[in-house]
């Protein structure tokens, strides 16, 4: 994992989700399906690369999707993957003291 990981904190139908419809490669698919829960939250370390592949897998299955209920949740899980692209990316431009 390279210093640039970023830590996803995902629900169980989240990670559901992103199983089903962001088609992760092999190992990063164990590696949602192995997380164990802490306090009702999954905690994934990952490399961006993985947020972004997601995000445009989750983007396109949404267009395929006629559930409007399950397009919402596709959605909100892109902008939880957003956030923590942007999260990293807002504290690396932070001065250092």
């Amino acid at each position: 994992m390279t210093q640039n990981v970023r830590t996803l904190h995902l629900t169980r139908r989240e990670l559901e989700l992103l199983l089903r419809h962001a088609y992760p490669f092999e190992q990063e698919a164990a590696r949602l399906r192995t997380s164990a829960a802490q306090d009702g939250w999954h905690i994934i370390q990952l490399d961006p690369y993985w947020l972004s592949h997601w995000i445009g897998d989750l983007v396109h299955s949404a267009k395929k999707v006629r559930s409007e209920a399950l397009r919402a949740e596709l959605e909100a899980l892109c902008c939880v993957l957003e956030n923590a692209e942007h999260v990293r990316a807002h504290m690396r431009r932070a001065p250092l003291e």
